[in-house]
């Protein structure tokens, strides 16, 4: 059994390289002829750009909120929904001119005529401002509290977003429902899901979740690619709040990304979902020069209980102690002897 256990741990640790940040040289900042540079570039990027570009962020985001805000007070209508959509776009457009973003959309989004679902990778929220800024979405995804939970909950809520949690199997069944009656309306915005279920570094594409693949629906495959060449732009949500990732987008250089909207999919005869989403998964990763591989993103989520620990622990010391026994001598009876060289 610890054999299996060693096994597993060469696995668990090639799972987690999914949800770790890239990281740089950094003992070639301090060669004689780099140090100065970068000295001053840390100086520059943390006293100079990161103050400025966060009071231009305050400043947009609160124009954005009191001018949304007030557009909501008006009676539903088409024209009221448009404006909502073009205040959302405008406000991503402006964080991505904030963050420096070079957005190359390869081809742009397609026209969609209902059921119709985009799926895509997913490295950060910061996937959701670089989609945004061309063309209005209705997300799926995990609902969140503060920060994130309150432009969830106040703004994308506006364009039909569905929000659920995923340690509550109700909920989980009653979101299946609330996907397929937007699918069935054709003036809803296009759905946008990102079947990872979690944020990945970039590096890999772990597995696809079959949800949006059995709904009967074309699916557009979405493939994100970031260039972490002036900085890292994955949320790792363990290891940093939003607030922090927000600081952390805004004192880095540039964030450079390139999107592929690929040719719409549709199943297969005979084609199971989970074959489907794995099809779908391996266009992407593909494309997105990605890692292809199996591992279920939401395993990172979960820790052994201490039960779990303490018992693999107990297991453990019996091993070893079995082992001690069995190469002991039995009581009473003399160990082995010791043979002394013979002198001449």
């Amino acid at each position: 059994p610890f054999m299996q256990d060693t096994i597993q741990n060469v696995v668990q640790d090639e799972f987690s390289k999914c949800f770790t940040s890239s990281q740089r040289n950094r003992p070639m900042n301090w060669a004689p002829h780099l140090a100065v540079t970068w000295l001053l570039g840390l100086i520059f990027r943390h006293l100079i750009l990161l103050p400025c570009r966060l009071l231009l962020l305050i400043v947009v985001t609160l124009v954005f909120v009191v001018v949304f805000f007030l557009f909501k007070l008006m009676r539903r209508s088409p024209a009221r929904k448009r404006i909502l959509q073009r205040l959302l776009c405008w406000w991503c457009r402006a964080w991505i001119i904030l963050v420096h973003g070079a957005i190359r959309h390869h081809r742009g989004p397609p026209k969609t005529a209902g059921n119709t679902v985009f799926v895509a990778n997913h490295s950060s929220l910061l996937d959701v401002v670089v989609l945004s800024a061309r063309r209005p979405y209705a997300f799926v995804g995990q609902q969140h509290t503060g920060l994130v939970g309150f432009f969830q909950n106040y703004i994308l809520n506006e364009f039909d977003c569905i929000w659920f949690n995923r340690d509550e199997q109700i909920d989980r069944s009653r979101t299946v429902v609330r996907i397929k009656a937007h699918l069935a309306d054709p003036d809803a915005a296009p759905l946008l899901v990102f079947p990872e279920g979690t944020c990945v570094n970039n590096k890999y594409c772990v597995m696809f979740k079959k949800g949006a693949f059995e709904l009967g629906a074309t699916v557009i495959p979405v493939a994100i690619k970031y260039h972490k060449f002036f900085g890292d732009p994955f949320w790792n949500s363990r290891a940093m709040s939003f607030p922090v990732y927000c600081a952390h987008l805004l004192r880095l250089w540039s964030v450079m990304a390139d999107v592929w909207y690929l040719e719409p999919e549709t199943q297969h005869e005979g084609e199971t979902p989970v074959e489907f989403a794995n099809r779908v998964k391996a266009l992407i990763a593909q494309r997105a020069n990605l890692k292809n591989v199996p591992y279920d993103g939401y395993f990172k989520h979960f820790r052994p209980s201490p039960r779990f620990l303490e018992e693999r622990q107990k297991r453990f010391a019996e091993h070893i102690i079995r082992q001690l026994q069995q190469s002991m001598p039995p009581a009473g009876l003399p160990g082995p002897q010791q043979h002394r060289p013979v002198g001449p």
